[in-house]
C-alpha cells in the first residue's frame, strides 16, 4: 500500500523564518535510539552464554552434525573436469604449489607407496627449477587424479589418512571400485576422451605440459583411474581401456618408462 506524501509544500517564506519543529523531534529520537542501542550494547557484553549443556554440570566437548547429501554419483565422478590447463591450480589431497617424487614402498602395513613433496613449484605451478625436472607437480596430479569425493573430504577434515602417526600422515583417495556402482566411463573419462562438451571431453595433456608437470618424456598420455582401487595407470601409447586387464609395470622414481609400457 502506498503512504501518502505528508510532506509539507514548499512556501515562498524563508527557511530561517519558522522553526523547523519536525526536525527538532527527529532530532531527540535520534539521541533516544542511540542512548538505547548504547545501553543494548552494555547489556549485550556483560551476558554470559553457556558454553556446555545448561542442567550439567559435566563437561562436554563440542560437537558438530553436518546432514551432508553424499550420493552417488559424488564419490566416483572426476573431480576436475575438462582439459588440463597450465597454470590452473586444480585443488586437492596433493599440494598444488609443491613438486614431488614417487616413494615406492613393500605395501605391508604403513609402508606404502606414495608421492612425498620436495620443493615448490614455479608460479604457474611447473616443476621445470634446477633439481627438479624429475618431479610431479601437484597441480597436475589433483587433475589427473582426483574424485569428487576428495577434495570434499579434503575441505572438512583434511582428508582420508591411509598413515597416521606421530611423524607421518599418507592421504590415500577415494576407493575407485570396480564393481557396477562405480558408474560408467562418462563419471571419471579415461585419458583420452573425446566429447563435444568441453567438460566431458578430457584429452591428453601437450608433450610440453607432459614435461613441464610431470617426470616422463612422452609425447602423449593414456591414464585410467575409474575401476582401478588406489592405483592410477598410465601409458603413452599402449592400449588402455577400462576393460584392460593384467598385472601393470609399477612405475619407479627415476626410472624411464618406454611409450609402450
Amino acid at each position: 500500500m502506498n503512504t501518502p506524501n505528508r510532506e509539507p509544500l514548499a512556501t515562498s517564506v524563508p527557511v530561517a523564518a519558522v522553526p523547523n519543529k519536525r526536525w527538532r523531534l527527529q532530532l531527540m529520537a535520534c539521541g533516544l535510539l542511540l542512548a538505547a542501542a548504547a545501553f543494548l550494547q552494555l547489556a549485550r557484553a556483560t551476558t554470559s552464554l553457556a558454553d556446555q549443556p545448561v542442567f550439567t554440570n559435566t563437561a562436554v566437548p563440542g560437537n558438530l552434525v553436518l546432514a551432508l547429501s553424499v550420493e552417488f554419483p559424488t564419490a566416483v565422478s572426476v573431480a576436475h573436469q575438462g582439459a588440463f590447463v597450465a597454470g590452473t591450480r586444480y585443488l586437492g589431497y596433493f599440494d598444488y604449489a609443491k613438486c614431488y617424487r614417487y616413494v615406492q614402498g613393500t605395501e605391508v602395513a604403513d609402508n606404502v607407496s606414495h608421492f612425498n613433496p620436495v620443493g615448490t613449484a614455479t608460479a604457474q605451478f611447473r616443476c621445470t627449477d634446477s633439481g627438479l625436472t624429475d618431479t610431479w607437480s601437484g597441480s597436475f596430479l589433483n587433475w589427473l587424479t582426483m574424485q569428487a569425493i576428495d577434495p570434499f573430504r579434503w575441505a572438512l577434515t583434511g582428508g582420508y589418512r591411509r598413515v597416521d602417526t606421530s611423524t607421518t600422515t599418507i592421504l590415500e583417495r577415494a576407493w575407485a571400485t570396480s564393481n557396477t556402482l562405480n558408474g560408467s566411463d562418462s563419471n571419471f573419462p579415461l585419458i583420452p576422451t573425446a566429447d563435444a562438451s568441453p567438460l566431458r571431453a578430457r584429452p591428453t595433456p601437450s608433450s610440453s605440459d607432459i614435461a613441464d608437470h610431470t617426470p616422463l618424456s612422452f609425447s602423449s598420455l593414456r591414464v585410467s583411474v575409474r575401476t582401478r582401487g588406489n592405483q592410477v595407470w598410465f601409458t603413452s601409447t599402449a592400449t588402455l581401456t577400462t576393460a584392460t586387464t593384467g598385472t601393470p609395470t609399477h612405475y619407479s622414481q627415476g626410472s624411464t618408462p618406454s611409450a609402450s609400457s
